[in-house]
């Protein structure tokens, strides 16, 4: 199971086009992603839960960015406490869900 603790149909919920291809293929590349890039202990499925869009995100630019912007920050630490906050940063072109 991909996500055990999370509320699956919230995530879907949030973010219908992760059904589809291809962002259906790419869920377990997002989610092995996140688990390498936050704190070792991150509950990554609340995570998932709260932002979904970051299983289908450019990581390494978002996160490049985030140092860029915030070099004092972990960006791992700092999406793990607020996902949201990387919503500032990435590519725009993915947010449709269309």
């Amino acid at each position: 199971m991909l996500f055990p603790s999370a509320d699956v149909g919230l995530i879907v919920a949030k973010r219908p086009s992760l059904l589809l291809s291809p962002e259906w293929e790419s869920l377990e590349k997002g989610k092995r992603e996140l688990v390498e890039l936050f704190p070792e202990g991150t509950n990554v499925d609340a995570v998932v839960e709260q932002q979904p869009l970051l299983l289908v995100a450019d990581l390494p630019t978002v996160t490049a960015e985030i140092s860029r912007l915030i070099p004092e920050r972990d960006p791992g630490e700092l999406i793990a406490e607020n996902p949201g906050v990387f919503l500032t940063v990435m590519d725009n072109s993915v947010l449709s869900i269309w």
